[in-house]
């Protein structure tokens, strides 16, 4: 499967077009370009891949898919673990937290965007470092903190203190009435990191959707993000698939 999309905004998505490519290769190459043109005029900056998790954007079997997207413009961003599955009761009871989490007392909370600018430090996110490298750490902050508060209400974010009641991290979880429920943000401060801190946090969330009545969870980390990808291990999710991100170079 493969999709090119934009951003969320006035609660409408601009562009997102699944589509399944012939086996002729000239043919597939001008769809995808046609396609391209029109998704970037609408404003689509990423296109996606789900593939198996043993996968990657390199591997021959996706050839049919990667050859028309890179002629057409796309390039690698990151290959990330794609969690979409069925929880079952009990899921993160292995993990205890000895953290404080509290809701912000609105999206201009003083500690949310000061919290959220020191886990912003150092980021291990791809798209985050991208947008550091493209607009500068200060506006990145910013965008990043906008689009945290777009996707999700400030009532599903919680911040983190530790034990001495110093903030160390931020949580964004959201249970849809469907009862798909979402990770959206898991964040360490830069100098609390290395102390299994994501790992609580992530146990923290998962116990909370699934008491609340979610019937599927889904989330995703980037592969190269090893830290959180452990910690997504040892919570119990399992990787259901692989999804390959791409941007356009135009």
């Amino acid at each position: 499967m493969a999709a090119f999309g934009t951003e969320a905004s006035d609660d409408r998505i601009l562009v997102l077009d699944h589509f399944g490519l012939p086996v002729d290769l000239v043919a597939a190459r001008t769809l995808v370009a046609h396609a391209t043109a029109q998704a970037v005029a609408g404003g689509a900056d990423e296109a996606g891949i789900f593939a198996p998790t043993d996968l990657s954007l390199d591997d021959p079997s996706l050839a049919a898919l990667a050859d028309p997207l890179r002629a057409a413009g796309w390039r690698l961003l990151v290959e990330r673990r794609h969690y979409e599955f069925e929880p079952s009761q009990g899921l993160g009871d292995g993990v205890p937290t000895k953290l404080s989490l509290e809701q912000p007392t609105g999206p201009d909370d003083p500690r949310l965007a000061a919290c959220h600018r020191e886990v912003m430090r150092e980021t291990l996110d791809a798209h985050d470092a991208a947008l550091i490298e493209k607009v500068g750490f200060d506006e990145a902050c910013r965008q990043s903190l906008a689009f945290l508060l777009d996707s999700d209400p400030v009532e599903c974010i919680r911040l983190a203190t530790d034990p001495a009641g110093e903030l160390v991290g931020l949580v964004s979880g959201r249970l849809m009435p469907s009862g798909r429920a979402f990770v959206l943000f898991v964040g360490v401060c830069r100098d609390h990191r290395g102390r299994g801190y994501g790992r609580e946090l992530l146990a923290w969330q998962t116990r909370e959707l699934v008491a609340s009545g979610a019937t599927t969870l889904i989330a995703d980390t980037d592969n190269t993000n090893v830290p959180m990808a452990r910690a997504f291990a040892d919570v119990g999710w399992p990787q259901t698939e692989t999804r390959i991100d791409l941007v356009h170079e135009g």
